[in-house]
């Protein structure tokens, strides 16, 4: 859904940011546009997963996953 705001961004990036991971090109979209990027928050839950939270626009979001990237990626 996050994403989905920032699609025509996304779109009109060059394809030299093939390379870079969402959470990346979601900051870099943001910043252009000159809003704050979002903070993120990871952590080590108790059964070797990790909780991954960002808040966006005064919404918060999360994600579990068994790697901090698998708890990230869901949440952009």
């Amino acid at each position: 859904m996050k994403s989905q705001i920032y699609q025509n961004d996304f779109n009109n990036l060059s394809l030299d940011n093939d390379f870079k991971d969402p959470k990346s090109l979601l900051q870099e979209a943001m910043q252009a546009k000159g809003i704050t990027p979002p903070d993120y928050h990871t952590e080590e839950l108790k059964d070797q997963r990790f909780k991954s939270s960002l808040e966006l626009k005064g919404n918060l979001y999360s994600a579990t996953g068994k790697s901090k990237k698998s708890a990230v990626i869901p949440i952009i």
